[in-house]
């Protein structure tokens, strides 16, 4: 018996379905993992396995996993080998499938980005003008944008157009200075079609997203100048959250916005958090109903009184918008306020760590 039928046959697919916060009652599981429908999610005990009827994906519990989490066999391989309490040779998929194109790009950027770091003012910014400990920019694997991934992931190998596609490069303006990455070459004035360049222009502190697979899935950044404010690449759904591979593993979760409030709470030890990356999204609400039934959840957003909860925007309407989509989901909502004229939980944990 192989490693897959080793795990197959001694994780039965209810602890797997409770794992994620959900019972199984007769033969259905509600809302299905995949579509969020009712009575449509079907599971076979006996048999190990499960089918939802609305999407039609099914499989047995290494499916369900992959399902669930978004992650390839390999790494729920590993989350199942874990629920089941026992030892696997190896965690690769079956078919010994290498990483894509994209994963690898992703995983040389992060470790360019890091690498970059150290002694970067970057670093300076990180741990002395915001005051982050140096442990927890390792924990973080934050970076440092130098300009020059380009030529770095052209030298490995890579194709220029496939970086570009990736979002990690892109095709600026030629007249006049670059505005943010995220300007359109399209709608500025001067030529286009001058050679790619870093998505990330020098001086940013970059942040990989990484997923509990391990596998770098996106990227944001900080500008220590405040000129921009929220960049990430474009292009692909916001299916993670800062900190991602916390989720799920913790019994109780912290839930924030940005990359500095993530920092400040690893700075006081808890590494329970994750970050919304900005305001919260739907596809972030699913992932939360899936890892974080039966666990009290709390929420800390920025004290934004100038802000407009109808237009999206502030914690006022990000705490609204996760408690609307988190109710009725076997979730124990919490909401935190600091006291005082601080703004965002980062402000207020220096505040008090400075006492």
């Amino acid at each position: 018996m192989d490693d897959f039928e080793k795990v197959k046959a001694a994780l039965p697919i209810a602890a797997v379905v409770g794992h994620y916060g959900r019972n199984i009652t007769g033969k259905f599981v509600n809302p299905s993992f995949c579509c969020e429908h009712k009575d449509c999610f079907s599971v076979d005990a006996d048999a190990g396995l499960w089918k939802c009827f609305s999407c039609g994906k099914g499989g047995s519990v290494i499916d369900l996993v992959m399902t669930v989490e978004n992650c390839d066999e390999g790494a729920a391989m590993r989350t199942c080998a874990a629920l089941a309490n026992i030892e696997i040779a190896s965690a690769s998929p079956r078919n010994d499938k290498t990483e894509s194109i994209q994963e690898r790009m992703f995983r040389l950027a992060a470790e360019y980005y890091e690498a970059a770091m150290s002694g970067s003012p970057g670093e300076e910014y990180f741990c002395k003008t915001r005051g982050h400990k140096p442990a927890t920019l390792k924990k973080m694997r934050a970076g440092w944008s130098d300009g020059g991934l380009l030529s770095f992931l052209e030298a490995q190998g890579l194709d220029i157009e496939d970086v570009v596609k990736a979002g990690l490069a892109k095709v600026f303006p030629a007249k006049g200075e670059i505005a943010s990455p995220s300007s359109d070459p399209s709608t500025g004035s001067g030529r286009t079609d001058n050679p790619p360049r870093d998505y990330f222009w020098k001086g940013l502190v970059i942040f990989p997203v990484i997923d509990h697979a391990g596998k770098v899935v996106s990227f944001t950044c900080k500008d220590p100048e405040k000129k921009y404010k929220g960049l990430m690449l474009k292009g692909a759904k916001k299916t993670w959250f800062l900190n991602y591979a916390a989720l799920g593993r913790h019994d109780e979760l912290f839930i924030v916005e940005g990359e500095n409030d993530v920092a400040s709470l690893m700075d006081t030890g808890f590494d329970n958090v994750i970050g919304t990356a900005g305001a919260p999204c739907a596809e972030q609400i699913k992932l939360l109903r899936n890892f974080c039934g039966g666990k009290p959840v709390y929420l800390w957003f920025d004290k934004a009184p100038s802000k407009a909860p109808k237009k999206n925007e502030g914690g006022a309407h990000h705490t609204r918008f996760l408690c609307d989509g988190l109710r009725g989901h076997n979730i124990e909502i919490k909401i935190v306020v600091q006291p005082g004229e601080t703004k965002d939980p980062d402000e207020y944990i220096r505040g008090i760590s400075q006492i």
